[in-house]
């Protein structure tokens, strides 16, 4: 058979029934369908989201934080107590003797209502009033508060996410609260860990208090203050990865051209109908379109070797009338709902190949009609193509042209300008050079009159001494 056509209409679609009602026909696919169910596409994605473990953020900078809030707070205490000391004591530091006398003890209890919350014990007020920083215990304290904030602390309440999934989580390292990267790149950079490693805030606290001496608690309560939860879970990336992973996974039915979907007195069911639905919409054709031509099998193909068959039989028919007269057998051909009936004889061709070679036939004319169509538009589209190129160039031109005017009228502005600012320049440049002369000509004036007096002074002088001479030489005679 050289075509299969496969018609629909409204009186071969499937019937419509509702959930629960009964099949009143046997229903059978002539194609393949994949049906999907949306209720175990639910469930499977539901099922496989909980394989998918929990994120967390970890801020590993907050620890250098706190730390840096606890030598701040240390220090300004120590500050306030020793102005209070100056002011008390009039002195910056004391000795042995001071710290000795009741008054002392006094003072520090007085000082420690001041600096409350601080803790402010005997032994450090006295170590203070000493003249010391105090940097072993500052140092102590430091230490203890930076081991508590390596331990993952995470906010409480939790949220609807971490009671979902494996008791493993994913802990993301992370200074900022954006995160960076896609879902995989995320997973492969992340550290997987026991959710009961990561604890709850209240309760680290409570573990930080019990580290301490019986002795030590008053800082311990102090240092507690400074505590920041570091991680938080990140509901939203969570529920982003989640769906990333389980949203390509979906439940469907398949059924292959032949299969029965529901047989006569058997209840539909939501599968069913499902199956149903998507077979009615299959088989119906396109809103506007030509139900017979809609129901080919594929369109662009089936319809263009459609009309090659139709023509090629009309043709044949023509040809093979006159031999009607002939003995031979009579060939039926059906095609859609009509029918063609041609006459051979013994010695002609048979049907098919003579169908088969004018189909051929008709391929080379429409081949030799498209290469003749694109010899006769070829030049149109070349001359259509160098016009536009050309029209293109000269506005590329203009454009040129204009940003060239442009150019040459900002350089001949910025050619005044520097003309107008050289005419100052050598006026000043021409005065300068003048005055330089007229001290020039006025130093060596100077430097001749200066000659000129020493030389005076040295005539005076050799007077004055010819006149001692002389006077020593009379008082000698």
């Amino acid at each position: 058979m050289l075509l299969l056509v496969w018609r629909t209409s409204a009186a071969n679609l499937p019937p419509s029934y509702a959930v629960g009602e009964q099949a009143t026909v046997d229903v059978t696919t002539p194609v393949r369908l994949v049906v999907i169910d949306q209720v175990e596409t639910e469930n499977l994605r539901s099922l496989s989201a909980r394989r998918v473990p929990c994120l967390v953020k970890f801020f590993p900078g907050l620890a250098f934080m706190v730390e840096s809030n606890f030598h701040r707070a240390f220090a300004l205490n120590r500050e306030r107590f020793l102005e209070a000391l100056q002011k008390q004591y009039h002195k910056p530091a004391l000795d042995t003797q001071d710290t000795a006398q009741p008054e002392f003890s006094k003072w520090i209890a007085a000082q420690q209502r001041e600096l409350r919350p601080f803790p402010l014990t005997s032994n450090l007020a006295e170590v203070w009033a000493l003249g010391a920083l105090g940097e072993a215990l500052e140092g102590e304290l430091g230490a203890r508060l930076r081991e508590a904030m390596s331990h993952y602390m995470r906010v409480e309440p939790a949220t609807l996410e971490s009671h979902i999934g494996p008791p493993q989580w994913r802990v993301i390292t992370t200074d900022s609260k954006e995160t960076a990267g896609g879902i995989d790149l995320v997973f492969s950079q992340t550290n997987i860990i026991n959710r009961t490693n990561l604890i709850v805030f209240s309760k680290a606290k409570k573990n930080f208090l019990s580290l301490f001496e019986p002795e030590q608690q008053a800082y311990a309560k102090y240092l507690a203050t400074f505590l920041r939860e570091n991680c938080i879970v990140d509901g939203e990336f969570t529920r982003q990865a989640r769906w990333e992973r389980t949203n390509a996974l979906w439940s469907a039915d398949n059924y292959e051209a032949g299969q029965v979907i529901v047989r006569a007195g058997q209840p539909v069911d939501a599968r069913i109908k499902a199956a149903l639905d998507e077979l009615r919409a299959k088989l119906q054709p396109p809103a506007g379109v030509d139900r017979a031509a809609a129901g080919l099998l594929d369109h662009s193909f089936w319809i263009t070797e459609w009309a090659l068959a139709f023509g090629a039989l009309a043709l044949a028919a023509a040809v093979w009338g006159w031999r009607r007269k002939q003995n031979g057998s009579t060939a039926v051909i059906r095609v859609g709902s009509g029918s063609i009936a041609i006459t051979e004889s013994e010695g002609d061709i048979a049907p098919t190949h003579f169908w088969r070679e004018r189909a051929l036939a008709s391929e080379r004319r429409v081949a030799r009609l498209t290469q003749a169509i694109r010899i006769r538009l070829a030049p149109h589209l070349a001359r259509w193509l160098a016009y536009k190129l050309v029209h293109q160039l000269v506005s590329n031109r203009k454009q040129l042209i204009a940003v060239q005017r442009q150019a040459e009228e900002e350089i001949e502005l910025l050619e005044r300008r520097l003309e107008q600012m050289q005419a100052p320049f050598k006026e000043r440049i021409r005065a300068y050079e003048n005055r330089i002369s007229e001290l020039e000509k006025n130093l060596a004036e100077k430097d001749h009159q200066n000659r000129e007096l020493i030389r005076m002074t040295i005539a005076t002088a050799r007077r004055k001494l010819e006149l001692e001479h002389a006077k020593s030489a009379s008082e000698w005679n």
